[in-house]
């Protein structure tokens, strides 16, 4: 017998390589054949085809043709003769030619098989590059029916055989009970001695129900959880295949689920495409991830993609976790691409992670959690943990399809995050953005080309609530920022496009190329309770539809002590509303008296469509705050009128350059907390006389209609 050689992966095996047999064929020779003939003259040719084997004696012949008239012919293929390790020898006349299944029709078979399986590699690693190919659905085992009765607590399980995948020693995979006696539920393996494949083995796993008659145990995951367990340790590039239709979790799947020694790498987890692979949270499984990726656990790089996961628990209450749960992945990446997620608790939770990716993952909250027990949905996308967080979040959205119940608290919720970008994304909820310091420092913050809308509260939100601090580096440009009007007309008491509330610290923040619209309180809300410096600078954009109706809001309104703001290149729009106007004010200021702004430039704005005495209001009156290094000038349709200042003998030097001056009464006294070097320019109505002192440097007596130019050195007040 010889041994075939396959032609595999070199040419593809065809008939003339693998043979052809046929049941029950003989037939007779007519013609004695020597040892060299390559024409077989038999009997009758019927049933015997190109590329089989005959058997005369004991040689087998390989035959490349058959010929059926006038005489019946079987030709000998080229080296036919002695096939498959016979002798050639002398065949007399009348002696039997029949067609069996020979040894070469399976050790032909069997060659090819090998060399196709070598060519792939085992789990086809010479395909997907050297690592694992897996199918989970290979993995989600039949269940088995240990008997026996399984109490409250810790209990004994004998599997056999041990699936592949379950191991007494993965102590974060749980397995799943049910039918017999007590209600289902997902137990968590914490010992055991059951080693996966083997013939026979324990868990330990621990229940919160007893159970009892003809329980079942199974997956918990669909397979999902097994197959990663399967991966033999120091693997790299490792993909698992989740098929078409609903895959069932009835807990967390943990990415990797071992501890210790065996770590793998460069782990992707895809199905078959949106709305064609569903990962469905179970109705009993209300509270939890369904997938958790910890780097801690020991794994790589790790890709969830083209798939839909189904968060909600079957029409029950989620009230914690989330959909993808990534978590202290500092040296390895996380992509999330092409997810749709439904419902649930959060979308997103990326916690205290490097170099995270999500791209077209898209959240929907259609469920009206308003009307339900317990807490309403957290938010679509979660980012939180110590500052050190650095993340691109791009072509993303969160939508909630039931704003009359404020049914989802954030879009998009950040509670500490150092470089993370947003880019072509969309938010809806209570409020769209929520920026915090709950956990960590919010710093480098970089959002592009993201729409605001429909939102019941807020727009954006900056708070420093935590002990860190918020909006270090915040860029925002070609923003849309839009809340939601319920029917009729009026606002749903939201109350500002952008809010600062309480950040002590704020600096480098930049909105530029905006529309913000449809606000109650203020299109953009500055409140500080201390004193905070900038820069913050906003240009290029347009606030609009600012109030409620009968009511003024404020386009843009300052607490006492916000410093270094620029303002350039602002359109105020003014919509009316039944009596009152949507904005009163287009800029509007702390009401104590002599609030302080520092550094303010406001340059080239547009207010055309408000009172000249409404479009700006510092203090308890137009002008009146003490406003130091301010620049206000060249603003389409405002009142240019310089403001006017009363001669006293205790005279106010005003924090703006420019001023006219009325009345006789003297001066021997000013007061003022400007810069040395500072000059201001006025005009007096009438004549008035400043006398000598110790603030002021000469007498003068001014003349109406003249201007004067008064310097201030630090200490005193010189007039020419």
């Amino acid at each position: 017998m010889a041994t075939p050689v396959p032609v595999f992966p070199a040419a593809v095996a065809t008939a003339a390589q693998l043979k052809v047999a046929n049941n029950l064929i003989t037939t007779t020779l007519k013609v004695t054949m020597s040892s060299t003939d390559t024409i077989l003259f038999v009997a009758s040719a019927a049933g015997f085809v190109p590329n089989c084997l005959v058997s005369i004696d004991k040689e087998i012949i390989a035959i490349s043709s058959v010929t059926t008239s006038p005489n019946a012919t079987l030709a000998v293929a080229s080296g036919g003769r002695g096939f498959d390790g016979t002798a050639a020898v002398q065949h007399s006349a009348g002696t039997k030619v029949s067609m069996f299944i020979d040894a070469w029709h399976h050790n032909v078979l069997s060659a090819e098989i090998q060399a196709i399986e070598t060519a792939l590699g085992p789990s086809l690693a010479n395909v997907v590059g050297g690592g694992l190919y897996l199918i989970s659905k290979a993995y989600d085992f039949a269940p088995q029916t240990p008997g026996g009765s399984l109490i409250v607590g810790n209990n004994t399980i004998t599997l056999s055989p041990v699936p592949i995948g379950v191991n007494g020693s993965d102590q974060r995979h749980y397995l799943y009970i049910s039918g017999g006696t007590g209600n289902p539920e997902a137990v968590l393996i914490t010992g055991g001695s059951a080693v996966s494949g083997g013939a026979s083995g324990t868990v330990i796993v621990n229940c919160a129900n007893a159970h009892s008659g003809a329980w079942k145990i199974s997956s918990a995951t669909s397979g999902i959880q097994e197959a990663v367990n399967s991966i033999p340790g120091s693997t790299q590039n490792v993909s698992i295949a989740v098929p078409p239709g609903d895959n069932f979790v009835y807990q967390t799947i943990t990415l990797p689920v071992r501890s210790g020694t065996g770590h793998f790498g460069n782990l992707s987890i895809f199905g078959m495409g949106l709305s064609v692979t569903q990962i469905r949270r179970a109705a009993s499984f209300t509270a939890g991830d369904i997938f958790r990726i910890d780097s801690s656990y020991g794994v790589g790089a790790v890709t969830i993609r083209d798939m839909d996961i189904i968060n909600s628990a079957g029409g029950n209450k989620v009230t914690s976790g989330a959909a993808v749960h990534i978590q202290n992945q500092q040296t390895q990446t996380a992509m999330l691409e092409n997810l749709k997620i439904e419902d649930g608790y959060v979308g997103v939770w990326i916690d205290t992670c490097n170099f995270i990716h999500l791209t077209n993952v898209d959240v929907f909250f259609t469920i009206p959690y308003g009307t339900q027990p317990g807490t309403r949905a957290l938010a679509g996308f979660y980012v939180t943990g110590s500052s050190g967080n650095a993340a691109t979040i791009a072509n993303c959205n969160s939508w909630t399809f039931d704003r009359s119940t404020n049914n989802v608290q954030y879009g998009l919720l950040i509670q500490g995050a150092d470089g993370l970008q947003i880019a072509n994304c969309g938010f809806s909820a209570q409020v769209g953005i929520r920026l915090d310091a709950t956990n960590g420092n919010v710093t480098n913050i970089y959002m592009v080309n993201t729409v605001v809308d429909s939102c019941t509260l807020k727009g954006i939100e900056f708070t420093a609530i935590g002990a860190g601090y918020v909006a270090g580096n915040v860029a925002m440009s070609n923003m849309q920022i839009v809340s939601y009007a319920k029917s009729g007309g009026g606002y749903a008491n939201n109350v500002a496009g952008i809010d600062f509330t309480n950040v002590v610290g704020w600096n480098l923040v930049a909105l530029s190329n905006f529309n913000i619209a449809g606000w109650q309180a203020a299109g953009i809300r500055f409140l500080s309770s201390a004193q905070s410096a900038g820069p913050i600078v906003i240009s290029n954009g347009t606030i609009s539809d600012i109030g409620l109706p009968a009511a003024h809001g404020f386009g843009i309104a300052f607490q006492a002590g916000v410093c270094g703001v620029t303002l350039t290149g602002v359109m105020f729009g003014d919509v009316l509303q039944g009596s009152g106007q949507c904005m009163e004010y287009a800029l509007g200021g702390d009401t104590a008296t002599n609030a302080q702004y520092y550094d303010w430039v406001i340059v080239g704005n547009n207010v055309r469509q408000h009172a000249a005495a409404n479009w700006i209001f510092f203090g308890p009156g137009n002008f009146t705050g003490f406003r130091v290094n301010c620049v206000i000038q060249n603003n389409v349709g405002i009142n240019t009128a310089e403001p006017s200042v009363a001669a006293a003998a205790s005279l106010r030097m005003p924090d703006y350059p420019n001023f006219s001056f009325t009345g006789t009464t003297g001066v021997t006294e000013i007061i003022t907390a400007m810069p040395p070097g500072f000059t201001w320019i006025f005009i007096p109505a009438a004549a008035a006389v400043f006398t000598a002192s110790s603030t002021i440097g000469n007498t003068y007596t001014t003349t109406p209609g003249l201007p004067v130019y008064a310097f201030w050195d630090g200490n005193k007040l010189w007039l020419k």
